[in-house]
């Protein structure tokens, strides 16, 4: 039997949102948009109109209850200007708040649908996202923004795993989205002893670091962007090589 992602219920699972059903009202009109991850030889690309796809792996209670509320106080009013492109959007501690729990239940929900594989995310790490709102400390996340993108979306996970010395071994998630004029991409790591990572060169200054915390002041939109899907691809795949901070 199914089990929901977040807690013990089993049996037959809700449709959760991969992208929220009030995006779709944001950009009325047929769009494009692809979901892809390590179990496809090639993404799947859909002309929509509605980016509003579903995944089943939470139940229904746990659909309609706190994932719900996360949509409407946090999600909907802390995204909405971005994925639009408005300009001049501060973005404090709370905005950014809000956008983590967003990215981290999307992260969560798109690790599920790979039935190829258990699931990153322990039970306890996801039970305590469902109880308390809780992201662990093994998550980084950054924000960017993308070029001629309106009303479109993409989706990207990964995963990746290496060793940097005989004694240190790493295991990690990357899941990217595009939402509109808005990216945001979670980093899962676990690892064995203590090393430190960076992706390869190439988005230095690119994507802006929000969680665990975001610099004071920043305002949106940010003074570069990813030009198109492309960029999208390479800034999704940025953590396929990584490099040991301190070598």
């Amino acid at each position: 039997m199914s089990e929901c992602a977040f807690c013990p219920h089993t049996g037959k699972l809700s449709a959760e949102h991969i992208a929220s059903a009030w995006m779709r009202e944001l950009f009325p009109g047929r769009r494009t948009a692809w979901i892809q991850n390590d179990n496809m030889k090639e993404r799947k690309t859909f002309e929509t109109d509605s980016i509003d796809w579903t995944a089943k792996v939470v139940c229904e209670n746990c659909n309609n209850t706190w994932m719900s509320a996360i949509e409407g106080k946090h999600a909907k009013p802390a995204l909405t200007p971005l994925i639009t492109g408005q300009m001049d959007i501060p973005i404090d501690r709370s905005r950014a708040h809000s956008m983590a729990l967003f990215a981290f239940k999307t992260a969560v929900v798109l690790d599920h649908t790979q039935r190829f594989r258990e699931p990153f995310f322990s039970k306890r790490i996801r039970y305590a996202f469902r109880q308390h709102l809780a992201i662990p400390n093994m998550v980084n996340m950054w924000f960017c923004g993308i070029k001629d993108h309106r009303g479109n979306g993409q989706f990207k996970s990964a995963y990746m795993k290496g060793d940097a010395s005989p004694a240190e071994h790493f295991l990690m998630y990357v899941c990217t989205c595009a939402i509109g004029c808005f990216v945001f991409q979670v980093l899962a790591v676990t690892q064995i002893g203590n090393a430190r990572f960076s992706p390869l060169g190439g988005f230095e200054g690119l994507g802006e670091p929000f969680f665990p915390s975001i610099r004071r002041g920043y305002i949106w939109p940010p003074r570069f962007a990813l030009d198109g899907v492309s960029e999208f691809e390479a800034f999704a795949d940025r953590w396929r090589n990584v490099v040991k901070i301190g070598d």
